[in-house]
């Protein structure tokens, strides 16, 4: 996970088709004698749907607006993961206060390490809802089943410390 717009893209349908960073943030564009030159101005791709999305998506305003929703659905979900885990470090804070060890407190610990990895691996991929929005939905989904775990087991750790 040290480079999640290229991980997230490698397992890709774009990736699949093989369809690349250049194909639709630096398209072919023709210089003023006609000579086709890849365009080196990196940018987002709906600038250029006609030339680099057209050929597989029908229209610019679908994808605009498939785009817009899956960033929304990507962004709730980052928020949903985003509010488990703090309230999960505050209830490990209570727990810890109250005298919990590392025996009681390891798989509630390592519930929140493994949901804040998966948070983070998704959201440091500014692109993830266009470039593989599906490996986004699983990261977030096993982010909050983590969360949630770890907020059970803090919950059963605070009851038995009369917190």
């Amino acid at each position: 996970a040290r480079h999640p717009e290229y991980e997230h893209w490698n397992r890709s349908k774009h990736a699949e088709l093989g369809v690349t960073c250049v194909t639709c943030h630096m398209p072919e564009a023709i210089d003023e004698n006609g000579k086709a030159f890849t365009n080196h101005k990196v940018d987002k791709a709906m600038p250029y749907f006609k030339s680099s999305c057209k050929g597989c998506h029908s229209s610019q305003e679908k994808m605009k607006q498939r785009l817009t929703n899956l960033k929304h659905e990507i962004n709730a979900k980052a928020k949903d993961v985003e509010e488990l885990l703090v309230k999960a470090h505050y209830e490990a804070k209570a727990a810890w206060v109250a005298g919990a060890n590392w025996e009681q407190m390891n798989d509630a610990i390592m519930d929140i390490r493994h949901s804040q990895w998966r948070w983070d691996f998704a959201m440091s991929s500014h692109g993830i809802y266009a470039h593989n929005p599906e490996e986004g939905r699983q990261l977030l989904n096993k982010a909050i089943e983590q969360a949630k775990s770890a907020r059970s087991s803090l919950s059963k750790i605070l009851k038995q410390l009369k917190v």
